[in-house]
């Protein structure tokens, strides 16, 4: 199955600029890819009885944390060796107050609430434009059902008063027929949403929407678009719009994660592992030495552009997360000046769901990084979101391997050097650090305070990564057999919203999978108590990765608590 068309794509990123240091970035991380492996490897075979092999095997399962910190390593070198890029001036106008629009699919009641509380929280940030909600019904057996009707009246129920004024306009797609996976759904889901819309803007009647564009809408040159848990702040748009490059068709935010004011625990663990740092424009090697970054579903987007750019470019029924690969090929540039926010997930079963769609759509991006023209630096940059999936299963990995075939006490050093693998980021804070210390210009109190959080947030991250290391080898491993079935073989549910997991999903509390983690836990702890042997680390880990998880999704715990760290502001776009 071929990633996109055979039409060349347009280098939206300074193209001179990629060009000239996709060379530098490339050579820089394969050296340090092959130096560290080395290493791994001669250490490995010096300490183990099995020999060469063993540390070859070492380094294979190394390998995705190894390119991560190769690649990581080369941006902060190359940093010092590429002059930061010149602003251009703006080539198309943009308007002061674009179109706020909302994408979102309704399967049920609490989908229409969290419109409606969506629509309360930002649209006072309009201005004089209706917000705009791009709406899907779910995936059904024909293209209309029973149910289409009662979703549809209820939410037209709920927000009649803003419809009848003018200030929020829903825009509803009738489903088009999947013959391969012979179902009905909106077409390329919220990918699709995005492309039609663009095409209403520019007058283009030949979409799926079944509603018309409001007059007021008419001619609009871009929009914001943000999803259905999205909060902006009072100059998130003026700062999108004030940032609007003219080789770029996206500008994205910075994202920060919320925690409610009534945070269960679990949303209390994320916030600590996810605080918010200054943004440093010397720090982001994308945005400040090639141009580009990131585009994460929400953020400014310029229609035409963006249309002219994408259009035909990601072949259809093949990409369930489009993000990144949009950002790759229509361009989208950085605004750290501007903010939108998140909640986070209550429990780890809806952090889990969440997790394996990402998993299952980043994995399949895996064709554009083999076999496609994007520019080398964009196919680096989309590995490093791949192989970031496998970084703590493969620790875990390693880890277990050192305790079993190095001898004591070199294993244990091993082990440690292993399970810290499990965020990679962590690796590379020895060096990050004094470029933090030495190149900002704030003063020394606060150098060493944003240092500090660094290190606290990077800790306890890696901290959390290991406690749900099973779940999340599960969650990979399993997310990997699909998208390999269904992109190598059967050519179904690649757009699948929910699927993979069973409709009860319940991290670790299925009846007797929680009963076998009990009882193998109970055992390595009893293990690890009576038996003096220099297996006993491998017991309390056990225990600890099968014991924990279980205790954390108490009820107690999975009870809201008001003294929970909360309003915890957190970034993950850097």
């Amino acid at each position: 199955m071929r990633p996109a068309s055979s039409a060349a794509y347009p280098t939206t990123m300074r193209s001179w600029s990629t060009r000239s240091h996709s060379r530098g970035i490339v050579f820089a991380a394969i050296s340090g890819l092959i130096v560290v492996a080395l290493m791994i490897i001669l250490s490995f075979t010096m300490l183990s009885s099995v020999g060469l092999l063993f540390g070859a095997l070492a380094a294979l399962i190394a390998s995705p944390v190894l390119a991560i910190v190769a690649i990581s390593l080369a941006r902060l070198f190359l940093r010092y060796f590429l002059a930061p890029l010149p602003t251009q001036a703006l080539s198309e106008p943009v308007e002061e107050a674009p179109v706020l629009v909302v994408p979102v699919i309704v399967r049920s009641d609490r989908d229409i609430e969290a419109i409606r509380s969506n629509v309360d929280a930002n649209l006072m940030f309009a201005a004089r434009k209706p917000m705009v909600i791009l709406l899907d019904l779910p995936d059904a057996t024909a293209a209309v059902v029973p149910d289409d009707h009662r979703l549809l009246d209820s939410l037209h129920k709920l927000m009649g008063d803003d419809i009848s004024v003018g200030r929020v306009a829903i825009l509803v797609r009738r489903r088009l027929l999947d013959p391969v996976d012979r179902v009905w759904r909106g077409w390329e889901r919220k990918r699709g949403k995005i492309e039609e819309f663009c095409r209403l803007l520019l007058a283009d009647r030949d979409t799926s929407f079944e509603d018309s564009l409001p007059d007021a809408l008419i001619g609009a040159v871009a929009f914001v678009t943000i999803d259905i848990d999205t909060r902006l702040m009072p100059d998130t748009i003026a700062s999108l719009v004030a940032a609007v490059d003219p080789e770029a068709a996206i500008v994205t935010p910075m994202l920060e994660d919320r925690c409610r004011p009534d945070a269960t625990w679990f949303e209390g663990l994320v916030a600590l592992s996810s605080r918010r740092h200054a943004y440093d424009p010397n720090y982001n090697f994308n945005q400040s030495r090639l141009g580009y970054d990131l585009y994460y579903g929400k953020g400014l987007i310029v229609a035409r552009r963006f249309l002219a750019r994408t259009k035909g470019k990601i072949a259809e029924r093949t990409i369930l997360s489009h993000d990144h690969l949009e950002s790759m090929i229509a361009g989208a540039v950085l605004s750290p000046q501007a903010v939108v926010r998140e909640d986070i997930p209550r429990s780890r079963e809806s952090w889990a769901r969440r997790q394996f769609r990402w998993i299952r759509g980043d994995f399949q991006i895996v064709p554009w990084i083999v076999r496609s023209r994007l520019p080398v630096v964009s196919r680096l940059h989309l590995l490093e979101i791949v192989l970031g999936h496998l970084a703590a299963p493969c620790s875990v990995i390693l880890a277990m391997m050192a305790l079993t075939m190095l001898p004591a006490p070199a294993s244990f050093a091993y082990a440690l050097a292993c399970l810290v693998m499990a965020r990679p980021s962590l690796l590379i804070f020895p060096v990050t650090m004094p470029i933090i210390m030495l190149g900002s210009s704030i003063s020394r109190s606060g150098r060493w305070a944003k240092t500090g959080s660094i290190f606290l947030s990077e800790i306890a991250a890696w901290m959390l990564s290991l406690i749900y290391a099973p779940g999340n080898l599960v969650l990979v491993v399993r997310a990997a057999v699909l998208v390999t079935w269904r992109l190598g073989w059967s050519g179904q549910k690649l757009l699948e919203w929910e699927g993979g997991l069973p409709a009860d999903y319940r991290v670790s509390r299925n009846g007797w999978v929680m009963g076998i983690q009990i009882l193998v836990g109970t055992i390595s702890f009893g293990v690890a108590v009576l038996v003096d042997h220099p297996a006993q680390f491998i017991a309390v880990s056990v225990s600890l990765w099968l014991l924990v998880p279980l205790l954390l999704s108490l009820p107690l715990l999975r009870e809201p608590h008001a003294r929970a760290l909360i309003h915890t502001p957190s970034i993950h776009s850097q």
